[in-house]
């Protein structure tokens, strides 16, 4: 609200009725000052908002705001003076409806003993240093799978569509082919360029080819793709480039055929997939 203050001109007594005119302006400018003291203070050139619980559009602009209080919400958002979305306690509570975090690298954000609840959806790499604890009632770990129908373009070193593996859990390797023989050895070639340090894959036969032969490429001299296990001697043992591990399920109730293997650095940087566990697949020792 503007001040209004009465003139003293030619048409006022200033005898008479100076006194009382400037009196009364006097009055009118300390009743202004108040109540602007009523709702901010100055305090070592800083302004603080007192007892204001509303801010109007456009009415702050400054480098830095404290904002102190005892209990309570420090800080409420409503838009368009709708119900609130967003909140800031006097504790450091921060409550909102959607909360968007866009650091990365050096600019990445931090959470120290974070709850979540509800569900999180992560996107890119998830790195976690500490215990990761599945041991309460509800915990439970959904792994990816996948079926793929092998043809001739995953077949043999030279294949035009090698099978990148580093997608997968579990792969189900379908050698049907639609019932047609399968081109070359009828060996698939995996695209390991993708794998995980220490990532696990498990990779069964579902279903065998009529030709008889559902192997798994194993790179070449220098290359290889596959080692295994010798405890008795050197440890880690790459499998010869020459060898190329075959599902080879046996009559039923013997006819599953799978081996699970580990991306594992066996020395100076060279990585194979290590053999852990294999059943009815030769070539892997």
């Amino acid at each position: 609200m503007a001040i209004t203050l009465t003139l003293i001109d030619a048409d006022n007594d200033i005898i008479a009725d100076g006194p009382a005119t400037l009196n009364a302006n006097f009055q009118s400018i300390e009743q202004h000052i108040n109540d602007i003291e009523d709702i901010v203070q100055t305090d070592s050139s800083t302004i603080k908002l007192t007892n204001k619980a509303t801010i109007p559009n456009n009415s702050i602009e400054s480098d830095a705001i404290t904002l102190v209080i005892a209990t309570g919400d420090a800080l409420i958002v409503s838009p368009d003076g709708g119900g609130a979305v967003a909140s800031i306690t006097a504790e450091g509570e921060i409550t909102g409806r959607n909360i968007i975090v866009t650091g990365v690298g050096a600019e990445g954000s931090s959470f120290g003993d974070a709850t979540f609840t509800g569900a999180v959806a992560a996107e890119g790499e998830v790195s976690i240093d500490g215990l990761l604890k599945l041991n309460n009632p509800n915990s439970r770990v959904a792994r990816k799978y996948r079926s793929f129908a092998i043809s001739d373009a995953n077949i043999g070193l030279a294949a035009t569509n090698p099978i990148d593996i580093s997608v997968d859990d579990t792969l189900y390797l379908n050698y049907d082919n639609g019932g047609g023989a399968l081109g070359g050895d009828a060996d698939v070639n995996l695209d390991t360029s993708l794998l995980e340090d220490g990532q696990v894959i498990k990779l069964i036969c579902l279903r065998v080819n009529v030709g008889g032969a559902q192997r798994l490429n194993n790179g070449g001299v220098g290359t290889e793709v596959f080692a295994y296990i010798d405890a008795n001697g050197v440890g880690f043992q790459t499998i010869s480039s020459a060898v190329k591990p075959a599902f080879e399920p046996a009559a039923s109730p013997d006819n599953q055929s799978w081996l699970i293997a580990q991306w594992t650095d066996i020395g100076g940087g060279n990585y194979r997939l290590v053999v852990l566990e294999s059943k009815n697949v030769s070539g892997v020792v």
